[in-house]
């Protein structure tokens, strides 16, 4: 067969090769060409360039498979040999493999992409009722619109799990890409997935695409370039354990760029929502701000972080259920009990508390900053320690966290003595006695690294076991 053109045609990509004239390509009726697999299977796939290939046609109604054909999904031919030609599957076409197992008994099993594959077309995987699962790779760039979603009436990939959802090398997906995903499935059957969308070339995500996705429990990062998040429901009725919505990254001059959430873009009937956290320069973009109506987090109970000077006067609301427990909100920012800043690789999460209480609440869900969402976090305290007892030594040296250095408030010596016993021994340790009325006594600590701010007028004398720090 003598190919003599390649064109691409419609928004999915999809290249298809015909045999007619150069310029009756795009008129002429699509060819493709077939491999017969060790199993007897006869497979469709059009040759892109070279020895890269599509699977499928690109054409509704007209799958990779013939009908009535039943294929395990790890037995799909990534790589084959045809006439001594070895090709290397790079794309899935749109339609490939729509209504398998709806009206065709076909594709079932456990699908991997393989690092090969970068394109996956719309309604590729519509409607494939008996995959059990789905892994996705770092490599695939585009997700078409109903790649794995559809109607739930049309028995979707409602028992379909998704075991690995890194996409980061992602820019583009589609229209209710994931919507009803594992709608069917019941809650001790649904692993937990990290989804990782942090391509540059990501700006922004489409009505529906992630709405209605319960095949895993899942921690979404989006990358500090996603920057409109105003179609409707996004984030809807799914699955999220956590959100972090960085937005795009601080400017010193020039025009700031923010990521603007719409109230069409809430979180509603979001289940089991655990952590919510939303980066310094992601705002709403209306007056209302209510935007998380109608969720559940684990035991009921939702926390989320933004930034004070965007969500000030924000309603958290209407949480689902007869017991809709509590939905609270730590607003961050200069000024306020923590301040929190990002790195640009979105690895390291600087918190800086200062109020004990706000220490606590750092330390407390540090660890799910770092389960969640890949961030180690390094906390920086100013005057956060009293002599509540909310912080203990077990709390400090347990944490999931590296300090910088520790800044605390001691106005007695008994407020002193425990923030020399609870403090780690490695960390540099700073005492601001100011406001105290009385001597504080500071004994000699071998090999800690201990700083005293002077209070105006103040002094100190060095004794024979340490430092007798005067206070008037």
């Amino acid at each position: 067969m003598k190919l003599m053109k390649t064109c691409k045609i419609g928004k999915g990509g999809i290249r298809r090769v015909a045999l007619v004239a150069t310029f009756a390509c795009c008129m002429a009726s699509m060819a493709y060409e077939t491999y017969i697999d060790g199993n007897g299977v006869e497979w469709k796939y059009t040759v892109l360039s070279g020895t890269d290939v599509s699977l499928g046609t690109g054409t509704a109604g007209d799958q990779a498979i013939g009908n009535n054909v039943k294929v395990d999904a790890a037995d799909i031919p990534w790589t084959f040999e045809k006439d001594g030609t070895t090709y290397t599957v790079t794309e899935v076409s749109a339609y490939a493999f729509r209504d398998c197992n709806r009206t065709k008994d076909c594709l079932t099993g456990a699908l991997a992409f393989p690092d090969s594959v970068t394109e996956i077309g719309g309604y590729a995987f519509a409607y494939c009722s008996n995959l059990t699962s789905v892994a996705f790779s770092p490599n695939i760039k585009t997700i078409g619109q109903y790649a794995f979603g559809g109607n739930p009436s049309k028995q979707g990939c409602v028992t379909t799990t998704i075991t690995d959802f890194d996409l980061s090398g992602c820019s583009s997906v589609g229209k209710n890409a994931f919507a009803d995903m594992g709608r069917d499935l019941n809650q001790s059957d649904r692993p937990h997935a990290r989804l990782l969308l942090t391509n540059p070339s990501l700006t922004t995500l489409t009505e529906s695409a992630l709405a209605g996705c319960k095949a895993s429990y899942i921690d979404v990062v989006l990358g500090r370039s996603v920057v409109t998040l105003t179609a409707s429901m996004i984030f809807q009725n799914s699955y999220y354990t956590g959100l972090l919505i960085p937005g795009p990254q601080v400017v010193s001059s020039g025009t700031q760029t923010y990521t603007s959430l719409s109230k069409n873009n809430t979180f509603n009937w979001s289940t089991s929502l655990e952590l919510v956290f939303l980066g310094p320069t992601v705002k709403p973009s209306g007056t209302d701000k209510t935007m998380f109506n109608y969720v559940t987090g684990s035991g009921n109970n939702v926390k989320i972080y933004a930034p004070y000077q965007h969500w000030n006067g924000t309603t958290w609301q209407n949480q689902r259920g007869s017991n809709p427990g509590t939905l609270s909100a730590t607003l961050y920012g200069p000024g306020q009990a923590v301040d929190f800043a990002l790195d640009d690789g979105l690895s390291l999460l600087t918190a800086t508390p200062t109020t004990e209480a706000a220490l606590v609440d750092v330390l407390t869900y540090a660890p799910q900053f770092k389960s969640r969402f890949g961030l180690d976090t390094k906390i920086c305290v100013t005057n956060a320690l009293t002599s509540t007892g909310l912080v203990t030594k077990q709390l400090l040296q347990t944490a999931s966290v590296t300090f910088d250095s520790l800044t605390f408030a001691a106005q007695t010596q008994t407020e002193l003595n425990n923030v020399l016993d609870i403090t780690p021994d490695d960390v540099p340790l700073v005492i601001d006695p100011a406001g105290a009325t009385e001597e504080l006594r500071l004994t000699t600590q071998t090999g800690r690294k201990i700083h005293v701010l002077l209070p105006e007028g103040g002094s100190y004398r060095i004794t024979h076991n340490g430092l007798m720090i005067i206070v008037k």
